[in-house]
């Protein structure tokens, strides 16, 4: 056998094993204070406190240590030599006089753990001893951050964005890590990353949109836009939706068909079907095209204005209408009682005929515009 100890209550180690010594009830030693030993007549732990020989436990087996979390531990009233299990630290902790002071292993920061019993620090966090609690190592921080094993240090890993770092345990975003000039940082929780902003090129000289991808959007020329007419590849033209469709023509921005009239307004194709007033209204607003979502129905007189703009004396249907041309009345927003004004998009006695009211439960055409 290895080395053995016998104390005043009969305790024995045995090959690294403390075994406590084993009395009856009749023949229990006589004690000083934090003194073990294991009653037979009762099968229970006894421990000696406060000039007597008391249970030790209280937990729901036979002599495991009665669970506290930290702040019930600090309710109590202990005397010397109390243990107890706290289960905020994963840990046995026992009274010293003036403090409680926690049961540890022997393991080194930064080194494989099981529970906080394994670390001399009385910490096991991201399965490793560490420095500091889990209570004090969250969101993206970690104690596992190769290099710094142990340490509870920020990890911008945990932040799954590319414009965002871990600052005191949050990820928050850092406009610095978007390299372009036409990009931002927008984004929430633990996703923040870089996104193109047409607003930050100037829409003349040579810088046209935004185009790029990861963390550098840049501005780009109007002679390589892929928006679609790019006129004579200067930008001077370039109002309408500030990505490359030249007034009063047509082209696309984003896939989607569009006409910019002189006026700096842009225009959905004619919309499939009929509608009455309140259908149109809420259509126009409830639409994304183009990649917009400001879209309206027109004022009193801009269509009929858009239709002289484009076919002169008479109104007309443009021919970039393709497939949806259509020639008819068309929704204004204009009201008066149960009535809206509608206007043509065709010739009537050789000029364009006026608007006039038609009552809003009534079928008719409707087109969208922004920037009016």
């Amino acid at each position: 056998m290895g080395s053995t100890e016998q104390t005043k209550t009969g305790n024995l180690i045995v090959e690294g094993v403390l075994r406590l010594g084993q009395f009856t009830t009749a023949n229990a030693p006589s004690g000083t204070e934090g003194a073990l030993y294991f009653n037979t007549t009762e099968k229970k732990t006894k421990i000696y406190s406060n000039a007597a020989w008391g249970d030790l436990g209280g937990g729901a087996e036979p002599g495991q240590l009665p669970t506290y979390t930290t702040a019930q531990r600090d309710a109590l009233s202990p005397s010397a030599g109390l243990m107890i299990y706290n289960t905020d630290y994963d840990q046995v902790q026992t009274y010293t006089q003036t403090a409680w002071s926690g049961i540890t292993g022997s393991k080194d920061l930064g080194i494989e753990c099981a529970s906080a019993m394994d670390c001399a620090s009385g910490f096991c966090v991201d399965a490793v001893c560490c420095d500091t609690s889990t209570d004090n190592c969250t969101g993206c921080r970690r104690c596992n951050v190769s290099g710094s094993m142990g340490i509870c240090i920020d990890d911008g890993l945990e932040c799954t964005g590319n414009c965002d770092v871990c600052s005191s345990g949050n990820c928050i975003e850092d406009a610095t890590l978007c390299t372009g000039n036409c990009d931002i940082c927008t984004g929430s929780g633990t996703a923040y990353s870089c996104a193109m902003n047409n607003a930050l090129c100037s829409n003349s000289g040579s810088s046209c949109y935004c185009s790029g991808s990861g963390t550098v959007f840049n501005c780009q020329s109007c002679s390589s836009s892929p928006y679609g007419d790019c006129g004579a590849g200067t930008c001077s033209d370039y109002t309408c939706g500030v990505v490359g469709v030249v007034a009063d023509n047509s082209g696309q921005i984003f896939g989607d068909t569009v006409y910019c009239d002189e006026h700096d307004r842009l225009w959905t194709p004619t919309q499939s079907g009929t509608y009455n007033w309140d259908d149109a209204i809420s259509l126009c607003s409830g639409l994304t095209y183009a990649g917009f979502t400001d879209w309206v129905v027109p004022n009193n007189g801009v269509p009929q204005q858009l239709a002289i703009d484009i076919c002169g004396s008479c109104a007309c249907v443009p021919t970039w209408w393709d497939s949806l041309a259509v020639a008819g009345t068309y929704w204004t927003t204009a009201t008066w009682s149960d009535y809206a004004y509608i206007c043509f998009y065709y010739c009537s006695a050789g000029y364009p005929d006026n608007t006039y009211p038609l009552l809003r439960t009534s079928l008719t055409y409707v087109r969208c515009v922004r920037g009016q």
